[in-house]
C-alpha cells in the first residue's frame, strides 16, 4: 500500500506491505525526513474503506456512516457515552454501545468483520442476516455470541435492535 509521510514539510510517498500497515505496533521511519510514525494510525484516521448504511424494510437508504480502517464501536447517538459511529435513531432497542465493525486492508482490498459489544450480547443482541436466496429464497438471522467475529462482505446485513444496516465497500 502506498502511504505518505505525515510530516507536511516532507510528504514523501512510500510503499509499505499491507500486513505492516494493518499492525498497530508497526513503526515506519521516513527515508527522506527520518521521522518515525505509525502507518496504522494515519490510515485509520483518514482512509474511508466502506460505508455502514441504515436501511428500511425495502432496502431504501435512510442514513450512512463512513467506515475507516481499524475497530469502530457502533451504537445509538448519546453525548454522554460517545462511540466512533453514533447512529441517529429513535430505536430504543439499539444500545449506546452495540457492535464493532473492524476494517482492514488485505492485499489492497478492504475486509470487514463484525463483533457484538458485551452489553448487546446480554441484551437485545446483534444479528447477521444470512441470505439463502440462491438455495430457495429465504434468509436466516444469526445472533452473535460474546467474542465471536464474523467476516462480512459487501451487502451483508446487520440487525441491531430494530435497526437494519448494510455494509458497502468503497
Amino acid at each position: 500500500m502506498q502511504i505518505q509521510c505525515p510530516n507536511t514539510a516532507c510528504n514523501a510517498r512510500m510503499i509499505v506491505q499491507d500486513k505492516l500497515v494493518n499492525n498497530p505496533a508497526t513503526n515506519i521511519k521516513c527515508p527522506i525526513c527520518k521521522q518515525t510514525f505509525k502507518p496504522y494510525e494515519i490510515i485509520s484516521q483518514t482512509k474511508n474503506v466502506g460505508v455502514l448504511v441504515v436501511v428500511d424494510e425495502q432496502d431504501k437508504e435512510i442514513d450512512k456512516y463512513n467506515i475507516k480502517v481499524g475497530k469502530q464501536l457502533v451504537g445509538r447517538y448519546n453525548e454522554t457515552s460517545p462511540c466512533e459511529i453514533m447512529i441517529k435513531s429513535e430505536d430504543k432497542f439499539i444500545h449506546r454501545n452495540h457492535f464493532y465493525i473492524f476494517a482492514q486492508i488485505e492485499n489492497g482490498v478492504a475486509e470487514f468483520y463484525l463483533e457484538s459489544h458485551p452489553s448487546a450480547v446480554k441484551g437485545n443482541g446483534t444479528f447477521l442476516e444470512i441470505d439463502y436466496s440462491d438455495r430457495g429464497g429465504y434468509s436466516q438471522q444469526h445472533r452473535l455470541t460474546l467474542d465471536e467475529r464474523i467476516k462480512l462482505k459487501s451487502g451483508s446485513r446487520i440487525i441491531a435492535g430494530k435497526t437494519k444496516f448494510s455494509i458497502r465497500t468503497m
